[in-house]
């Protein structure tokens, strides 16, 4: 499955998801915290093994 990951940048959500089912790729968004530490490639790949059941998280706008 292709990615698409952008930074920084604000996304028309739905117009882009919907295009991505329509070709069959994923639309993923790359989360950073803790001075840019990316989130979704190691949920992703790196703790396959653990069954996560939620994500909190504290969202802003910088």
């Amino acid at each position: 499955m292709s990615q698409l990951k952008i930074y920084r940048q604000l996304l028309p959500g739905a117009e882009l998801q919907a295009l991505a089912q329509q070709h069959d790729v994923g639309l993923r968004y790359e989360g950073s915290v803790g001075g840019g530490i990316p989130l979704i490639t190691p949920f992703k790949y790196d703790l396959i093994a653990n069954e996560i059941s939620g994500i909190y998280a504290i969202i802003n706008g910088t």
